[in-house]
C-alpha cells in the first residue's frame, strides 16, 4: 500500500476568499484542459467537496493522481449522503452521490443520520479539478454547484445545527430531476432508488477508509459502518449473477478497455465512446434476469426491503413542495443569479390598499397564537447583544451584511434559499446567551405587538435551539417570563408561554426538553398560566418527522393540565393533522393550510372547534403558496373552520401580525363582519380563563361599534 505525505490544513484567507467564487461550466472546463493543460496550471485553485470513494488516499491521489494542496473536514448541513448513481449489476449496484436535503427525504440508513453530510473540502489546481471532472464522467453526468460548508473542528460528534461562519466550495453533483424538475430521460431507465440499493462491500469500504484516513467524527464514521451492503444471499441470485456475467460483461471489458486507451491525457474519454458507454449502461440495467436482486440483499432482510418505486411514482416524490424549491434554488447556484425566497420587506403591506378599512384593522384586538420568539431577533438587537456579550459577528470584509444593521436588514429580505435563512438564523440566536438578552427578545417583540394592536399572545419557543449551544433552559424561560411580566404590566397585552419540541432533533432529546422543564417546575402554573410554560408545541420541519413519534411527551403534558398544539398541514400533507389530532391530542393547528385537501377531516376540524393557527405572509416567504390569495382563508370562513392570523417569524420574513391583516383584506377584500368572525374565534380560541376572554370580547364590540360607519365596506 503506497505512504501518502500529509495534506496542510486549508488557510482561513483561502476559506474566506471562497465567498467570491461562482460555478464553473464543467463540460468546457474538461474539454479547454484536454486542449492545453498549461493555462490551468496557473489558474486560481479550486476548493473541492469530497464525500465518497475520493475521501481515500489510495482512490484520489493514488489511482486518480490528483494532488491536494491542503485540505479542512467539513458539514454540509443542504446535503445528504446517497447511493443512487448506476453501477454494475451484481458487482458494484450503485455509487455514492448527494441529495438536497430536504424535510420529506428519507436518509438511507434506517437509524436516520439526521446532520447534514460530512466530508473533505480539498484544496487543488483547477487542472487536477478539470481530471476529477473527467473521471467522474467527463462533465455530462454532473453539474458543479457552490454550497455552504462549516468547518468541523477535532471532535467525535457532528453538530446538529452550526452556528458559526460558512465558507463556499466546489462539489459535482447529479440530481434527479433537471431544471424543469421533471426526471431526466435516461435515468427514468437506469438510476437505482436511493431507499432500495446498496453499495458494494468494495465500495463502502473505499469510503469507511477514507473517513478514518481524514479523522472524520466518530459519530459519521459509526453511521458509515452501519449502512449494509450488497451481497449475494439467495440461489436466484446467484443464477442471475451467471446469466449477467455471461452475457453482458464482455461489453462492459470492452467499454472499460477502450476507455483506457483511448481516453486524452486528462483522462477524458471520446464523445462517441462516452454515448457508447451511457448505452450498455442502460440496457444493462435491465438486462438482469430478475428484477433488482442485483441491487439489494435478499433473505434475511426482506422484511426491511422498500417497494421500488414506478416511475410516476418516483416523479410524484421528487415533485414535492421542498424539492421543487430546492431544485431552483441549485440551479440559481449554477447561474449565479440568486432569487430570493422572500420578497422584500418593503413588499409587505403596513397600510391596506385603501386606506378606509385600515383604521378598523389597526384597532382591533388582536391575539397571536403562532409567534416565534427567536424568529423576532431583529438586526439592530443582533448587533446590541453581540456588543453586550463580547461576541463577533462576521467581518464586513467577508460577509458585508454585517456592516451596519441597515446591510443586514436588507440582507434579511433577500434569502437565497432555506439554508441561506438558516444560516443567518443560528449566527443570530448565538448571541443569546444571559436572562436579559431573552428578556429584550421577547420585550421587543411585545412592544411591536402592542403597537399593532395585540392584546394577548401566545408565544413559542425552542428551548433546544439554547440548551444545545450550552445555554440553560432556565436561563431561557426566566428571561421570557420576565418580558412577559413587564408586558402585562406595561402594555397591557396577557401572554402565554409555549414550549416547542423541534421535530428534526431525535426524540431523545425533546424527552431531554420536557424533563427540563418538570425539574425546574416550570408546568406549576396559576389558574391562567401567567408564571410557567401553558403548552407544548411541535415545529421545525414537518415532513417525515410524523407527531406520532411525540406522543410520549404530548400524553404527559396532557395529564399535567398543558394544553397542545402542532404545526401541520403546512408542507405536510392532511395526515399529518389527523395524526396530531389522534395521537397528540391537540387543540389547535399551527398552519393547517392543507386541511382545504380532505372535506372529511375539514369537517371534523369544524365539529370539534380546533382553531388553525394561519401565517399568510410566512407562507408565502417559505413558498408553501404562490400569493396571499391561495391562503384558503375564504374557503375556511364559508365552512366555518375557526383560524386566527398570525406572523410566525417576523423579524426574517417582514411582516408582524397587522402586516398580516393588512395583507388577508388586500387579497380578499373581507367585510367588517368577517373580522368580527376572525377576531371572535381567535379570543374563543385563546388559552385564557373566561374573565380575560369577556374583557377581549367587549373590546371587540367597542372596535366594531366605533367602526359602524364604514357598514359593510370591504376594501
Amino acid at each position: 500500500m503506497a505512504i501518502f505525505e500529509p495534506v496542510p490544513q486549508l488557510t482561513q484567507a483561502r476559506l474566506d476568499a471562497s465567498l467570491a467564487d461562482a460555478p464553473l461550466d464543467t463540460q468546457k472546463l474538461v474539454s479547454s484542459q484536454a486542449q492545453d493543460a498549461a493555462p490551468l496550471e496557473k489558474a486560481k485553485t479550486v476548493l473541492y467537496l469530497a464525500y465518497g470513494s475520493n475521501l481515500c488516499n489510495e482512490t484520489f491521489r493514488g489511482v486518480r493522481g490528483i494532488r491536494p494542496i491542503s485540505q479542512i473536514n467539513v458539514l454540509v448541513p443542504s446535503l445528504r449522503l446517497t447511493f443512487d448513481l448506476p453501477g454494475i449489476p451484481y458487482k458494484e449496484p450503485c455509487f455514492a452521490n448527494t441529495a438536497l436535503r430536504t424535510p420529506d427525504a428519507e436518509d438511507y440508513h434506517k437509524g436516520r443520520w439526521h446532520k447534514g453530510l460530512v466530508g473533505v473540502v480539498y484544496e487543488v489546481t483547477l487542472s487536477d479539478y478539470a481530471h476529477i471532472i473527467a473521471t467522474e464522467g467527463g462533465g455530462s453526468a454532473y453539474d458543479d454547484i457552490l454550497v455552504d460548508c462549516y468547518v468541523l473542528p477535532p471532535t467525535d460528534t457532528v453538530p446538529s445545527t452550526p452556528s458559526w461562519k460558512p465558507f463556499k466550495a466546489h462539489t459535482l453533483f447529479a440530481p434527479l430531476v433537471d431544471k424543469d424538475n421533471q426526471l431526466r430521460t435516461t435515468d427514468r431507465v437506469v438510476r437505482p432508488d436511493p431507499e432500495y440499493a446498496q453499495p458494494s462491500a468494495r465500495y463502502l469500504k473505499l469510503i469507511t477508509d477514507g473517513a478514518a484516513e481524514c479523522n472524520l467524527p466518530a459519530e459519521y464514521q459509526e453511521y458509515l459502518g452501519d449502512i449494509r451492503t450488497y451481497t449475494i444471499t439467495s440461489k436466484k441470485q446467484e443464477i442471475g449473477k451467471a446469466i449477467f456475467l455471461a452475457i453482458w460483461m464482455p461489453f462492459i471489458l470492452l467499454i472499460f478497455t477502450l476507455s483506457r486507451k483511448l481516453q486524452d491525457k486528462r483522462g477524458r474519454s471520446p464523445a462517441w465512446l462516452a454515448k457508447l458507454s451511457a448505452m450498455v449502461f442502460a440496457v444493462s440495467a435491465h438486462a438482469p434476469p430478475f428484477k433488482d436482486d442485483y441491487k439489494r440483499a435478499i433473505g434475511e432482510h426482506r422484511q426491511t426491503r422498500r417497494q421500488t418505486p414506478t416511475t410516476r411514482e418516483s416523479e410524484t416524490r421528487w415533485k414535492t413542495r421542498y424539492e421543487k424549491r430546492a431544485i431552483a434554488v441549485i440551479h440559481s447556484f449554477k447561474t449565479h443569479t440568486h432569487t430570493p425566497i422572500c420578497l422584500s420587506h418593503t413588499k409587505y403591506p403596513t397600510m391596506c390598499k385603501s386606506s378606509t378599512l385600515h383604521p378598523f384593522l389597526a384597532a382591533l384586538p388582536k391575539c397571536e397564537h403562532h409567534l416565534h420568539l427567536e424568529g423576532c431577533l431583529s438586526p439592530s438587537l443582533v448587533f446590541t447583544l453581540a456588543s453586550k456579550n463580547n461576541i463577533s459577528l462576521p467581518s464586513p470584509d467577508t460577509d458585508s451584511a454585517y456592516t451596519s444593521v441597515a446591510t443586514l436588514t436588507e440582507r434579511y429580505a433577500h434569502f437565497t434559499s432555506l439554508d441561506d435563512f438558516l444560516a443567518y438564523y443560528y449566527r443570530g440566536i448565538a448571541v443569546l446567551v444571559q436572562p436579559s438578552d431573552f428578556e429584550m427578545l421577547a420585550w421587543e417583540y411585545f412592544t411591536t405587538a402592542a403597537r399593532d394592536g395585540v392584546r394577548h399572545a401566545e408565544v413559542f419557543f425552542d428551548p433546544q435551539s439554547h440548551t444545545e449551544r450550552g445555554v440553560g433552559f432556565d436561563v431561557v424561560v426566566e428571561g421570557f417570563n420576565a418580558a412577559r411580566a413587564r408586558a402585562e404590566r406595561e402594555l397591557g397585552i396577557s401572554s402565554r408561554l409555549v414550549m416547542c419540541f423541534l421535530r428534526h432533533l431525535p426524540v431523545a432529546s425533546a424527552a431531554e426538553t420536557m424533563a427540563a422543564a418538570v425539574a425546574g417546575g416550570y408546568f406549576e402554573n396559576g389558574e391562567d398560566g401567567e408564571r410557567g410554560i401553558a403548552g407544548l408545541g411541535l415545529d421545525s420541519s414537518e415532513v417525515g418527522f410524523r407527531p406520532e413519534l411525540f406522543q410520549d411527551m404530548y400524553r404527559e403534558g396532557g395529564e399535567r393540565g398543558l394544553r397542545r398544539t402542532a404545526h401541520a398541514g403546512e408542507e405536510g400533507d392532511t395526515t399529518y393533522i389527523s395524526g396530531a389530532l389522534d395521537t397528540l391530542h391537540v387543540e389547535r393547528i399551527d398552519h393547517g393550510i392543507r386541511l382545504t385537501e380532505d372535506a372529511e377531516l375539514m369537517r371534523r376540524v369544524v365539529d370539534e372547534k380546533v382553531l388553525l393557527t394561519v401565517c399568510p405572509l410566512s407562507n408565502v416567504c417559505l413558498q408553501a403558496v404562490k400569493d396571499i390569495s391561495q391562503v384558503p382563508i375564504r374557503t375556511f370562513l364559508d365552512a366555518g373552520v375557526r383560524f386566527s392570523i398570525n406572523s410566525d417569524d417576523p423579524a426574517y420574513f417582514g411582516g408582524y401580525i397587522l402586516n398580516n391583516y393588512c395583507a388577508v383584506q388586500d387579497a380578499f377584500g373581507l367585510d367588517m363582519e368577517d373580522w368580527r368572525t376572525i377576531v371572535n374565534n381567535s379570543i374563543q380560541g385563546s388559552w385564557i380563563g373566561e374573565k380575560r376572554k369577556s374583557e377581549l370580547l367587549g373590546l371587540l364590540d367597542e372596535c366594531m361599534s366605533k367602526h359602524s360607519s364604514l357598514g359593510s365596506l370591504s376594501t
